[in-house]
């Protein structure tokens, strides 16, 4: 399903079904619906036929001209049924009675029972199940690759998910799709199909040259996914090389030959490194940056935001003011809105804090939200962050989320979520109390170190270190 196209997503939101029996059904007079509001009964004027063993795809729209080119069979109107791209549910009933629930995103779980498919909606990025579901639905979905249309938008509209066989028997070797770093001592590993379990988590299956590092530890993270842990963590502007071997699929199906990856990555000199987004009571938000550097780095007109693309169009970004230096290897808190509520943090005065010039008011997302680090408004360098890599909602009660790894870059939507934690350690002072006579939050670093890397007992260069930041 496609649920957040790219841009005005009115008429180009699509939902498909497979019939998986042996025998054609009529869904006409079915209904689709959702747990809030939502309900539309399909009325297609005579039958609407899922072949046996193949695909029907309902639509806002059937004119490829309005839904930039999806196979839609049968089009619910502009009335009655959408889809949200924060989440929702997707409810399919045959005389009452549930043929099929699933939610994505932030989405209500009841009064009908939904399946999680375990994803956010991501702009222009189609949801799909991705295993074999010729038997019946699966539990595991991804985000579909292909792209279709004239917009940029993914999905397989009518036709078999990405990186799945179905109703066929599996000769296909896998294929490596993408190898990526998530931090210094993390490689992500993507494949084209769902891995043997036992034999993807074999270390012995992947090596890495030059040498410096060797792969501890793999883990299958999900079917198609390995994380490789090394041994120690890698150095800036080296292009390394991540070698595969002898990888089978479920099937039994051996990877064709070596394969190989180059894996590299670039210290940023400035790092976010820690992130305020939902404390206590009404948000008070700020945002950490950290000299990775043995050398001052002057900040003045530096550029936060929060918005997907840059300049920021329609979400809030701020400028560093002009005099604003961050010394070699220390840390500065930005009030990231200049909210003159902040100082119910009452920041030691250990803790250099500045007040950026506001060009555009926001507020970060609870839910999950990017951040990007440019040396300008305009024409400038990203430094750190993302357009489009957004952190994960861990907080609950008021703790600040940190970078792991502070010397290593925010990383990719596929990757940043590896590299930031919740974080643990005490904050070492007493905030004010919000309406609620609460503290703003108990746990958080501003102005000093977070996590770090642990590599204990390991040799890098014939020295034995125990913390690396």
């Amino acid at each position: 399903f496609l649920a957040n196209a790219k841009g005005d997503d009115v008429e180009r939101e699509w939902v498909e079904l497979f019939n998986s029996t042996d025998n054609p059904i009529d869904i006409n007079g079915w209904q689709l619906a959702d747990n809030e509001t939502d309900a539309h009964v399909i009325d297609h004027g005579g039958p609407l036929v899922a072949p046996a063993k193949g695909h029907l795809v309902l639509g806002a729209s059937d004119d490829p001209m309005r839904n930039d080119g999806a196979s839609v069979d049968y089009a619910w109107g502009p009335d009655g049924f959408t889809l949200g791209n924060g989440g929702d549910e997707i409810i399919v009933r045959r005389d009452g009675a549930v043929i099929d629930a699933i939610g994505y995103g932030d989405f209500e779980r009841m009064p009908t029972p939904v399946a999680d498919v375990g994803l956010d909606a991501r702009a222009g990025l189609a949801l799909g199940m991705g295993l074999d579901y010729c038997e019946g639905p699966v539990g595991f979905w991804r985000e579909q690759s292909t792209q279709y249309g004239t917009r940029g938008d993914t999905g397989t509209p009518g036709m078999v998910n990405d990186g799945v066989v179905v109703c066929d028997s599996d000769t296909t070797p896998p294929e490596l799709l993408m190898a990526s770093l998530a931090r210094r001592d993390l490689v992500l590993l993507r494949f084209s199909e769902p891995l043997e379990p036992a034999n993807a988590d074999d270390p012995a299956h992947y090596s890495l040259d030059p040498a410096g590092a060797v792969v501890a530890s793999a883990e299958l993270v999900d079917p198609a996914r390995v994380l490789l842990r090394l041994s120690a963590p890698l150095v800036s502007e080296i292009s390394y090389t991540i070698r595969i071997v002898e990888i089978t699929d479920l099937a039994g199906n051996p990877m064709n030959g070596t394969k190989e990856a180059s894996v590299s990555f670039q210290t940023p000199p400035v790092s976010i490194t820690e992130v305020m987004y939902d404390n206590r009571g009404d948000d008070l938000e700020w945002v950490e940056l950290y000299n990775t550097t043995e050398a001052p780095v002057d900040l003045s007109g530096w550029y936060l935001s929060d918005d997907e693309t840059y300049p920021a169009v329609g979400e809030g970004w701020v400028t560093l003011p002009a005099g604003t230096v961050l010394g070699a290897r220390d840390y500065l808190v930005v009030n990231l809105w200049s909210d003159p509520g902040f100082a119910l943090w009452r920041m030691p005065q250990t803790v250099s804090v500045v007040d950026p010039e506001v060009g555009d008011p926001g507020k970060l997302s609870n839910a999950g939200d990017n951040l990007a680090l440019y040396t300008a408004a305009t024409g400038g360098v990203l430094v750190d962050g993302s357009l489009r890599a957004e952190w994960p909602d861990l907080s609950d009660d008021g703790e600040s989320l940190a970078k792991i790894d502070e010397r290593f870059p925010w990383g990719d939507p596929e990757t940043v979520t590896y590299n930031l934690t919740l974080t643990a350690e005490p904050i070492g002072f007493e905030t004010g109390l919000n309406i609620q006579n609460q503290t703003l939050s108990d746990f958080a670093t501003p102005g000093r170190a977070g996590p770090g890397l642990s590599f204990p007992q390991n040799a890098i260069d014939g020295q034995y270190w125990y913390i690396y930041r």
